[in-house]
């Protein structure tokens, strides 16, 4: 077995070779994680560079037991120290897998959500771990309501699964009698590693007894966070981490004394993943090492861990396909691409030279007016600066070397978005994402043109445009807008020399977007939905194309450049000073939705492109003197990813996947295209270091709080730097990024990555499912069916499928004990089946077809059936007085459901009942607010017949709200602004509000890897941030897990209760 394998002279031969061996200057990991002592206090396993390996309790020789290129975590041990259990995504996506170190993977489940073991029984029969499942028909709430996974086990001998909890229940261990259950539960909808929790937030440790039913919470919720439980020895105690002192260590609870005791004393770096062995000696993790304490002692010890893995630091090759931006040259004969974070030179050949090859990301590429140069924002050393790389020998030949100019760093900041003046003498630029500044070429003096209170509020990257007046003297610039300004954008106009304020031109516009200035000068157009199609929570859903003459005289000299009485060639571009008068006014909608415009040379026509599909663009041409569009030609260009105009041949060249389609405008016959057949090399490791660098400086300068909470984030990214030569996948970098985000204790602070690197086996379990609650008490051949789910695929009669019916096999094929229906319905993609079934005792047996469903569509059935649950238990102890209705989330549909239930209830209900329970966010507050808070103000109808009072689009009566932990985002800022205007009662839990708006990036330098964070904040009216506030409900019914099921709800029932009692306790509405 494989503890002999590591037996002394095992370890004494592989020490010999370790010198020879050793990672790069002899360094130990420094990235270790999901630490796990073996019972026997022989071996420690862990997670590290995505595999899982063991290490003598005492340090040395670390062995892997899982492939590379894979990520494998979670390990748990049996009581024989013999077997060990893990997560794995080696099939594409998370399933548990045994092995015994016989040197064979067993794979022990299959499901589309994925599982998390968290231990073995004591007795080593069972593995304990968590699923998201439809569980139990009548206590499983949770799954159905908060997308919370069950407690499941699983036989160890037969594979056949069994629901031991069907709440949320992580990290759950049986105490050596079995008759105790002790496990971790989070109240929040945050990542796991958010640290600095409250008492809304914090984790909580609760005891289950098997003989009674009984969860017990085992202390009181006082903020402090716990988990993490495991059982002394003797169970007298168990060990969890807590963060008591304000940094999770190791704590000690004494059930005799019922005493808390501090185990470890560490400060500002937390410790996780503890465990322990039969003998007491804990293990865990701290700093990114491994940490033992012997029983009896009190210093935690360090491990020295040695590994044989050989890290090469490797060169990728990838073909430059799409592009993130797209230009081309004043000329033509060249294109600026910026992908995988550099900028790379293309000729009409389809030649390409790469201009930069740092690790770091390059965006924002634009050509000098005359060609020679490239001008780019670029990342060093944590701050964006402007560069610029003269291009006058470009093309000469292969091993072309361009020298990069740094134009301009500014000393605090940073600088984004160059772009030039027509005349090629100044470029504009974003300073701190947030105003546009002026660099003059020249003298490289920087002009500020915006006063504090003309700021803009950045929401996402490059979202605050600008474009040059052809004068090269003014900028018409996006202004005073905050986020993303989808409900007000403003516009406004700037001398480029700072001379003046701001002037506002877009006055008679709600928004305002992509504005740029026609070539007389005279007009400027924008982007509006003043006409378009608003969504049912005036939401803008398109953007329509809108002009402004920027002054009495601007019109007056079109006029006469389109009549023909000027010669635009011979007089130029004029500068016209914008007046207030014409700003107010809405000159001409000008067309709809375009993907891509620009302005004929002459000043007269506009020329749109706007797609008609993902192969095919119209391309027209708007007459800007009657405003008549005529159609110039379609263009097929799948794949197309951007657009530019070259003005000197009047070509607009589409970037698509491979290559460059050119289209002359007004020759439907001259298309030419351009390949692009180029593998661009980047190191890995160095990318991963850049994006990691990305993602610290981004929430530095980008977090929504400019003191980062008073943490000091320096030294959190300099703690965490020193991880990263123990990453290698962009998951770990992902992993890394979320650990010290969760230094801040703030919402929205988000990692992830979608795509994983390495040979992945298969593209991961896609199992289909039967919409069935399964009797987990059944123990004979097959699966034995408890109930139906409503509208799955066995809720039909004529199939003649009951609760007590057993399901025999699956096309033929007896369902094993092993995987159950999952495994034999994974990727059937919906394809039907034939389903054998039979009595329970084996009699009456015969076949069904079906056609299964996915386990998300089966989710979401289960929640249907939770919410109409819902809305029968409030009909019925309201007599049909309370409306009721779910909103899942802040968004479109969900508020469209809203306003039928109360205008289809209007005067039959009397109060109105409103479940944003584990609301998942989105943007309906204002919404919400509005259509609860109405007043009426008159009645109409006939004396001698029925009345209606208006408003009729509004809720007049009285209403309340049920609320509980898990509500997120805008979930938590409905539940605030309905507290602070005090529109009625707040019933529930306590709920943390995560109110700020996030902005998400997707890495431009590591494929995959993408992060979030909250940037902008919100405010009471009386000034505190509703950020990691505390709503207290008015009617406090905290969550308890020995009272949830679909035909009881505490919360519910409360909130019914006080509702009634103002309306009339005997107030009874039901129609006949």
């Amino acid at each position: 077995m494989f503890k002999k394998f590591l037996g002394l002279s095992a370890l004494a031969l592989m020490a010999a070779i370790i010198p020879a061996y050793a990672q790069p200057n002899g360094e130990t990991p420094r990235w270790m994680r999901y630490a796990s002592i073996s019972p026997d206090g022989e071996t420690i396993s862990f997670t590290y560079r995505g595999q899982i390996f063991v290490v003598p309790a005492d340090g040395g020789l670390a062995v892997p037991l899982t492939t590379a290129g894979n990520f494998s975590y979670g390990a748990i041990w049996a009581p024989d120290s013999e077997r060990l259990a893990f997560a794995t995504d080696i099939n594409g996506n998370t399933e548990i897998y045994l092995t015994d170190f016989s040197g064979t993977l067993e794979r022990r489940t299959w499901s589309s959500f994925g599982e998390q073991p968290s231990s073995f029984s004591p007795d080593g029969e069972q593995i304990l771990y968590s699923r998201i499942a439809l569980g139990d028909a009548e206590r499983s709430v949770q799954t159905a309501l908060s997308s919370k996974p069950q407690l499941f086990a699983q036989s160890v001998e037969t594979g056949r699964e069994t629901l031991v909890l069907p709440n949320y229940a992580s990290d759950a261990r049986w105490n050596t009698a079995m008759d105790k259950l002790a496990y971790s539960f989070d109240p929040a909808g945050d990542r796991a590693e958010r640290q600095h929790r409250v008492t809304a937030n914090a984790r909580q440790i609760y005891m289950y007894s098997p003989a009674t039913g009984n969860h017990e919470r085992l202390f009181n919720v006082d903020g402090v966070d716990r988990y993490n439980p495991v059982w002394s020895p003797d169970n007298s105690a168990i060990y969890y981490l807590a963060e008591g002192t304000g940094t999770l260590n190791v704590w000690r609870y004494s059930f005799a004394d019922k005493t808390e005791e501090q185990v470890t004393q560490f400060h500002g770096t937390q410790v996780i993943d503890l465990s322990i062995a039969d003998n007491g000696m804990l293990a865990f993790i701290h700093d990114g090492r491994i940490y033992t304490i012997s029983a009896g002692e009190t210093e935690p010890q360090p491990l020295e861990v040695l590994t044989l893995e050989q890290l090469a630091s490797l060169d990728v090759n990838v073909p430059l396909l799409g592009s993130d931006e797209f230009v081309s040259s004043p000329d033509g004969n060249h294109f600026a691409i910026a992908r995988y974070g550099n900028i790379f030179l293309v000729d009409t050949t389809g030649k390409v030279q790469q201009l930069t090859e740092t690790p770091e990301e390059e965006r924002n590429v634009s050509f000098s007016p005359d060609g020679q140069a490239l001008t780019y924002a670029s990342e060093r050393d944590h701050q964006w600066g402007l560069y610029r790389i003269a291009l006058t020998s470009a093309g000469a030949g292969e091993g072309e070397s361009f020298v990069e100019e740094k134009l301009y760093v500014p000393e605090e900041g940073n600088a984004f978005q160059p772009l030039y003046s027509p005349d090629g003498s100044k470029i504009a630029f974003i300073a701190d994402r947030r105003e546009v500044q002026v660099l003059n070429l020249a003298t490289k003096a920087v002009t500020k043109l915006f006063a504090p209170s003309d700021y803009n509020s950045s929401y996402r990257e490059d979202d605050i445009w600008f474009s040059w007046a052809p004068t090269s003297d003014q900028i018409l610039t996006r202004w005073r807008t905050i986020g993303s300004g989808g409900d007000n954008s403003k516009a406004a106009v700037v001398p480029a020399d700072g001379s003046a304020p701001p002037q506002h031109v877009t006055q008679a516009l709600n928004v305002s977007f992509n504005g740029q200035w026609s070539t007389d000068g005279s007009q400027i157009f924008v982007q509006s939905a003043v006409d378009t199609a608003w969504s049912a929570q005036l939401h803008i859903e398109t953007l329509d194309l809108y002009r402004i003459f920027v002054s009495a005289q601007a019109r007056a000299d079109f006029i006469d450049l389109a009549d023909g009485t000027v010669d635009f060639a011979e007089r130029g571009p004029k500068r016209y000073v914008p007046e207030a008068e014409r700003a107010s006014r809405l000159e001409t909608h000008i067309g709809g939705h375009l993907d891509y415009y620009y302005l004929e040379a002459n000043g007269t026509g506009l020329i749109g492109v706007d797609r008609i599909d993902d192969t095919h663009f119209l391309i027209q041409r708007i007459d800007l003197a009657d405003g008549s569009a005529e159609t110039i030609q379609i263009v097929e260009a799948p794949g197309t990813v951007g657009f530019s105009h070259v003005a000197a041949t009047d070509v607009i060249d589409f970037k698509a996947d491979d290559e460059i389609v050119r289209v002359s405008v007004y020759s439907p016959n001259g298309t030419e295209h351009i390949a692009i057949n180029h593998v661009a090399s980047f190191n890995l490791d160095a990318h991963r270091r850049a994006a990691f660098e990305q993602a610290w400086s981004h929430l530095k300068y980008n977090f929504y709080s400019a003191d980062l909470e008073g943490r000091d984030w320096d030294a959190i990214g300099a703690k965490y730097r020193s991880y990263l030569g123990s990453i290698n996948s962009t998951r770990e970098l992902s992993d890394l990024v979320r650990a010290m985000y969760g230094e801040l204790s703030a919402s929205h602070l988000f990692s992830n990555s979608v795509i994983f690197e390495g040979n992945v086996a298969g593209i991961g379990s896609q199992s289909d499912v039967l919409g069935v609650y399964f009797d987990y008490g059944f123990e004979g051949p097959g699966l034995r069916v408890a109930a139906l789910l409503p509208g799955g695929p066995l809720d039909r009669a004529s199939l003649g499928v009951n609760a007590g019916d057993v399901i025999t096999s699956i096309n033929g094929k007896q369902i094993p004990d092993l995987g159950g229906t999952g495994r034999l319905l994974d990727r059937n993609s919906g394809r039907e089946v034939s389903l054998g079934i039979a009595k329970a005792n084996g009699e009456d047996q015969r076949t069904v077809s079906v056609h299964p469903i996915s386990a998300f569509d089966e989710y979401e059935l289960a929640r249907e059936r939770w919410r109409d649950s819902r809305r029968e238990m409030v009909s019925r102890l309201s007599n049909s007085c309370v409306v009721y209705q779910y909103v899942p989330d802040m968004d479109e549909p969900s508020y469209r459901r809203l306003v039928g239930r109360l205008t289809g209830m209007r005067d039959v209900a009397k109060a109105a009942l409103i479940d944003v329970r584990s609301n998942g966010g989105g943007n309906l507050t204002r919404e919400l607010m509005t259509l609860l808070s109405g007043e009426a103000y008159s009645v109409t109808g006939r004396d001698d017949g029925p009345k209606v009072q208006d408003p009729n689009n509004r809720w007049i009566g009285p209403s309340a709200i049920l609320v509980d932990s898990y509500g997120y985002s805008d979930g938590t800022m409905f539940p605030q602004a309905y507290h602070d205007t005090k529109l009625g009662l707040i019933v529930g839990d306590a709920v943390l509000n995560t109110g700020t708006y996030v902005s998400s990036y997707k890495s431009k330098i590591v494929r995959g890897f993408e992060y979030a964070m909250p940037t902008l904040p919100i405010r009471n009216l009386d000034g505190h941030l509703y950020e990691n506030s505390i709503i207290q409900p008015d009617i406090h019914v905290p969550f308890d897990p020995n009272s949830v099921g679909f035909n009881t709800d505490p919360q519910l029932e409360a909130a019914v209760a006080a509702l009634m009692e103002q309306i009339g306790a005997d107030s009874d509405c039901r129609l006949p």
